[in-house]
């Protein structure tokens, strides 16, 4: 490496001395294209890059020698303002007064500090002569060194030159701004960028490190490294895994950010914004790196482009701003929570404090803020960006808790440009519930209602009527209490008849799109137990059913979906109605069957609504129960049922409730067995029982268990009219002489409970079937609807029509007995008290069983509760159980015999 060489010259040398001095040691560096040290002293000549010492080595670094003169004899540096002594000593100013302050603070008297002798005068008079002596020659000194500076830059130097070179116009143009100007016009910016592309980090950094003193306050200086590709490359160094780097250049963003012109050619870099949020909410970045980070983003909000951007990558707080028109000032780390508009122009902001350091407790702020100007245009590019973000549920919040009320004022008193882009933004907003309920309290149904239903001058177009129906079926499908939100001064609400026979009729007078919307919000009415009656008292007395009906044809999947919804809310109320309705209107039904039966993939929320819907009308309406028969609609049900078991339908959320509804229309032909031929013929055709009976073992579905259990009671009851007795001749005339020849002949092979030919496929027998087994399993059942479905169908075999004490050893067999004793002591709902007491008196019949349950003194307390606190007839069959473990004497007659 080249040196720095004191070359012989004192004061009074000719400058051409000095001149050749410079060129000396130019000459060393273009030979060995190294970069000069300091000149050695007593202290260190060496110099280290980015040592603390850097001003003070870079004062001590001359290409024309160093004179004795020029130095300071108390800061042993060049001086810049010398002042003269009474004695003709000269000293820094600086320096010589501090001199003096501390003999004065120490008592001591005024001396010279280089001969100690008294001072008459404290005075000092300026060196004018030797200040500009040093001016010119730091100026020559300066101007060389910058040329070194630019040819080590220039000439691909070693590392350490290059570092040098950077520290070094670092040094100057932090000592005095002007030479700022002098890089500048020196074409030394170009280069400095150049060594952004450095393969070594350490030039890097510290190229970035001098870009950024270069820069700042200098808008020049900003506007050349603008140019070209800088911006891009600077932004990529957010990215690197240097810690070092990435904080030198968003602190050199964070500058150029401050020049408005330079906004939005950041923004423009594709990632920049998103990288510089992502740092901000970064634990593991430098502190000091988060806050220039934050700042950065803070100037770049000032171009619009970058507002929408950052909104885009979930920093909305810009974008909120301009929509309340409010500047929010304090604090730098508060999150706004809400906003009061005391009048036009001053508003309070709630403030969440959200410190940066972990030891600065959080807390509520209220400040009173002043309303910005804000441009109408740029509120509605604002408004109408929101409406196109996508938005996650957490996001929606806060945006509702924001700006929810200004959208909403937006919506109600803007012209149309504005309601338009209010709604794109309240339906982006709306969807998530806990949104929506905030959408509410702020007040967004009144004039959500009255664009639906206004006609005349300043009525939407039916593209926004649209988006209003949207939104209103979101904020509907909150789950909020609607019958409590009055919609205007004569207190009707959106559940009143007035307002959804105002729906009704818009659903029956407009196009398919606002028709979806609308039945959505009847489903999401008739979705809550508090308001679903008003609905239903609506649509009755408009008489809308048929009307609502026919949307099950209706092409649109969408529109049909939401009617289905509807109606399968309204059917466990409406039942019988819907299921007129489908009987008197043509085509209807069938629709209905296809929509349920038609497989494509798996199984969607259309099919689902639709089945449950079609499950929930009465089962014992038997018109609607032979039309099914008429439409072919059971034996495609059955296949649909099998393919599920089978696993040949793709599973999903909705294979479910479309399974449970399936079983329970299959079930309907079982409360028509008796009248309907064609039930019983279906039946033993596609052995429905056996179906039945595999189902009982669905673990997980109730309702399946449930409705399975109650079908094969059904069908048990048919049993006793569909077993084929034994026929036997007649006794003859020598059976009348000769007894012994009228006995009946045996015959094997019979059922032991039916006493005729019996089998689960023709005549639905449970024993033959061997289904009692599966019954008895389900009276252990939680849900206590299954337990009293499989205890019904039980009790078939102990009816009066049957043999009862075959029945009752069939139970035995399965150990049954124990099951339905238990369903009595555990007493978990009248229906099975009831149910259990009617079995066990039928059961206590057998001697052997009612000694052994005599003994048991909690089966007598239990028949003895059931004697005295059940109903009527249920206290009746206690009486002849409890007689029949002795408890009551059997010529006692407390009821009379039913």
């Amino acid at each position: 490496m080249a040196t720095w060489a004191c070359l012989g010259a004192r004061v009074g040398d000719s400058a051409d001395l000095a001149s050749a001095a410079k060129d000396q040691v130019l000459g060393q560096l273009d030979a060995n294209t190294g970069y000069p040290e300091p000149m050695a002293d007593s202290r260190n000549g060496s110099f280290h890059s980015g040592s603390p010492s850097d001003d003070y080595q870079f004062e001590r670094m001359h290409i024309e020698p160093i004179y004795e003169s020029f130095v300071c004899p108390l800061t042993k540096q060049v001086m810049s303002d010398p002042v003269s002594l009474e004695n003709g000593q000269t000293f820094e100013r600086e320096a010589i007064e501090k001199w003096f302050r501390e003999c004065r603070d120490c008592g001591r008297k005024i001396v010279c500090p280089l001969t100690l002798k008294e001072l008459k005068s404290i005075d000092l008079k300026p060196s004018i002569a030797l200040r500009n002596t040093i001016e010119e020659w730091s100026a020559r000194n300066e101007a060389a060194q910058l040329d070194i500076a630019r040819k080590s830059l220039s000439s691909g130097g070693s590392e350490s030159a290059v570092v040098q070179a950077l520290n070094y116009i670092q040094h100057i143009c932090q000592k005095n701004r002007s030479y700022k100007r002098v890089v500048r016009n020196e074409e030394l910016i170009p280069r400095i960028l150049d060594m952004l592309r450095s393969s070594s980090r350490r030039v890097r950094c510290k190229a970035l490190e001098t870009l950024h003193i270069v820069a700042e306050e200098d808008t020049d200086n900003k506007e050349i490294m603008a140019d070209g590709d800088t911006v891009r490359t600077i932004v990529k160094f957010l990215s690197h895994e240097l810690s070092k780097e990435r904080e030198e250049a968003v602190s050199l963003l964070y500058e150029l950010s401050k020049s408005e012109a330079l906004c939005e050619k950041i923004g423009n870099v594709n990632g920049a914004i998103l990288i510089l949020v992502g740092m901000t909410s970064s634990k593991s970045e430098n502190v000091l790196t988060v806050e220039k980070a934050e700042q950065t983003l803070e100037n770049l909000e000032k171009c619009e482009k970058n507002v929408l951007q950052m909104a885009e990558n979930g920093r909305l707080q810009p974008l909120l701003s301009l929509l309340l028109e409010v500047k929010l000032v304090g604090p730098k780390y508060e999150t706004a929570m809400h906003v009061w508009f005391i009048d036009d122009d001053i508003a309070i902001v709630s403030f969440i404090w959200q410190p940066k350091r972990h030891d600065e407790p959080k807390g509520l702020l209220r400040l009173l803020v002043k309303r910005e100007n804000c441009d109408p245009e740029t509120k509605l590019s604002m408004a109408g960006y929101l409406g196109e973000l996508v938005l996650s549920n957490d996001v929606k919040v806060f945006v509702a808790k924001r700006v929810g009320s200004s959208l909403v004022n937006l919506m109600r008193t803007g012209n149309i440009q504005s309601r338009e882009a209010a709604l794109k933004a309240l339906n982006q907003i709306s969807s998530c519930d806990a949104s929506a309920k905030l959408l509410i309290e702020g007040g967004i149904l009144p004039p959500l209602v009255k664009d639906l239903f206004i006609v005349g001058s300043n009525h939407l177009p039916t593209r926004l009527k649209e988006v209003s129906a949207t939104v209103l079926a979101n904020v509907v499908n909150s789950g909020y209490d609607f019958a409590s939100i009055p919609l205007g001064p004569d207190h009707q609400t959106l559940v009143s008849e007035d307002i959804i026979h105002n729906l009704l009729h818009l659903i029956s007078n407009t196009g398919p799109a606002i028709e979806c919307k609308l039945l959505q919000v009847l489903v999401g009415l008739t979705s809550s137990p508090s308001t679903v009656m008003n609905v239903i008292g609506a649509i009755k007395s408009s008489g809308a059913t048929i009307s609502l009906i026919q949307f099950i044809e209706a092409p649109q999947k969408d529109l049909r979906l939401a009617s289905l919804k509807l109606l399968q809310n309204l059917s466990p109320q409406m039942g019988q109605e819907l299921a007129d309705a489908l009987r008197s209107t043509a085509g209807q039904l069938g629709s209905l069957i296809r929509v349920i039966t038609e497989i494509n993939g798996g199984i969607t929320e259309e099919q689902a609504a639709a089945v449950d819907m079609l499950a929930d009308l009465p089962e014992t309406d038997a018109g609607l129960t032979r039309l099914l028969l008429d439409e072919g609609a059971f034996a495609m049900m059955i296949s649909r049922v099998i393919w599920i078991r089978n696993g040949d339908i793709r599973g999903g959320r909705f294979v479910t409730p479309y399974l449970e509804g399936l079983v329970q229309v299959l079930a309907r032909l079982t409360f028509v067995l008796t009248d309907e031929p064609r039930a019983v013929a279906l039946v033993r055709e596609h052995n429905l029982a056996a179906l039945f009976a595999e189902l009982l073992q669905a673990n997980g579905l109730d309702k399946v268990q449930m409705v399975s259990a109650m079908a094969l009671e059904n069908l048990s009851q048919e049993s006793k009219r569909l077993t084929q007795l034994p026929e036997f001749p007649k006794p003859g005339f020598c059976a009348s002489i000769f007894p012994c020849l009228s006995k009946q002949p045996v015959v094997t092979g019979l059922c032991r409970v039916h006493c005729g030919t019996c089998s689960l496929r023709q005549s639905f027998c449970l024993l033959e079937g061997k289904a009692i087994g599966k019954l008895v399993a389900c009276l252990d059942h939680k849900n206590e609807k299954v337990v009293e479905a499989a205890l019904a169908a039980l009790c078939t075999l102990l009816d009066n029509e049957v043999n009862i004490e075959q029945g009752v050893a069939v139970l035995c067999e399965v150990d049954g007995i124990k099951p339905i004793i238990d369903i009595l002591l555990e007493n978990r709902t009248e229906n099975l008290r009831r149910r259990s007491v009617w079995a066990i008196e039928r059961i206590l019949r057998t001697d052997d069983i009612s000694k052994e349950v005599s003994g048991d003194p909690n089966v007598s307390s239990a028949l003895v509760e059931a004697f005295r606190n059940a109903d009527y007839r249920t206290r009746q069959i206690a009486e002849r159980a409890l007689k029949h473990v002795d408890k009551i004497p059997n010529f006692s007659g407390i009821f009379p015999n039913a």
